[in-house]
């Protein structure tokens, strides 16, 4: 297929959606050369699937360097294991658009049971099978307590009937002390047939948010003190954070960091003491999913792709950033006529930046 494939239908642009990113994953053996128990999804999959509850994870990375699309990925892969006692559930809470969410434990947890209240009485805020579908690998499970109703895309879980009848007939949240009771009850009827683990994301909000668009340090501590402390005091929940590196400057993030032993998993980043293009294998998997039989090679000009890899180390391992480059470059070559992304083509999405 020619580069004006690629170009229309956006092949290398930067996505959103969950199983888009678990299926555009490029595995961390391929990407660093880390390999075994070291690979960063292998640290995941083992505090979730074979180490016991309660698991706290920082997982670091720089803006747009893979964060969600690792732990996706992770979560894609226990789905796939089906020797599980109790299938993990995750439920993804994105804290960077609700500050005022964060002045209390109490304003916390109530966002969390609104969260679970809108998502129809389910935990998950992602179905595990259809992560785990999204995944090359593809296997035939199904845990015996999801039911896929026809005509339904969300998953239906054993616990829904119970917790939507809660939801009818109580007042959340009338006090503080009700809130966490309410909470706790929450976790109870999901623990009994599932692991709960609630996935704190989109914290990079809050590192280009505060004055001159350094750490808004406020939000931060906000998080931590009623937010990620809070969670971290259940033992019945696994926690995991995702935080830029540069967060540790703040000091109750280090505090709660050691307090309640987050392990730290880093995400793959590609080798700056390497001669290779490793970004190729990034580009090359986004051709292998469309079906387009070119190659990297075929539609990229060797100096256009090292010219994309650079703004990967001169944009701090931003893979969101470099995506947008290429598929500006590919529409740009594309308007052009030409059969490859040129240097020029790349130096011209640069200039415009």
């Amino acid at each position: 297929m020619s580069l004006n494939y690629v170009a229309e239908h956006r092949v290398f642009a930067s996505v959103t959606a969950q199983a888009e990113l678990v299926r555009h994953y490029v595995p961390s053996h391929e990407l660093s050369g880390v390999g075994g128990a070291d690979r960063p999804e292998a640290k995941i999959v083992n505090a979730l699937a074979t180490s016991a509850s309660p698991q706290r994870l920082h997982i670091y990375g720089e803006a747009g360097a893979g964060k969600t699309s690792l732990i996706l990925r992770a979560l894609a892969d226990i789905a796939r294991r089906e020797t599980l006692k109790r299938p993990v559930h995750p439920m993804f809470v994105n804290t960077g658009d609700a500050p005022s969410q964060l002045t209390d434990p109490q304003h916390f947890m109530q966002m969390l049971l609104g969260l679970i209240q809108v998502n129809g009485s389910a935990f998950a805020t992602v179905d595990p099978v259809a992560l785990r579908d999204a995944t090359a690998e593809q296997t035939t499970y199904t845990p015996t307590t999801v039911a896929h109703q026809a005509g339904i895309t969300t998953p239906f879980f054993s616990y829904q009937p119970t917790l939507s009848q809660a939801f009818a007939t109580q007042t959340i949240g009338a006090d503080p002390a009700r809130v966490r009771n309410d909470f706790q009850d929450v976790l109870r009827a999901v623990t009994k047939d599932y692991r709960a683990v609630i996935v704190i994301d989109d914290t990079d909000h809050f590192a280009a948010s505060g004055p001159d668009g350094k750490l808004d340090v406020e939000a931060i501590s906000n998080l931590y003190h009623h937010g990620v402390c809070t969670l971290a005091d259940f033992d019945e929940l696994d926690v995991i954070v995702a935080i830029q590196p540069h967060f540790q400057q703040v000091e109750p993030v280090t505090d709660v960091e050691r307090r309640y032993n987050f392990e730290a998993v880093h995400v793959a980043t590609l080798a700056a003491d390497k001669d290779e293009l490793t970004l190729s294998l990034v580009l090359g998997r986004r051709l292998r999913n469309a079906n387009i039989d070119a190659t990297v090679d075929d539609l990229i000009h060797p100096q256009a792709l090292a010219e994309l890899q650079g703004v990967y180390f001169t944009a701090s391992h931003d893979f969101r950033r470099v995506l947008e480059c290429a598929d500006e470059a590919a529409r740009l070559a594309a308007d052009d006529g030409a059969d490859q992304i040129a240097p020029r083509h790349v130096q011209h999405v640069l200039e415009q930046r």
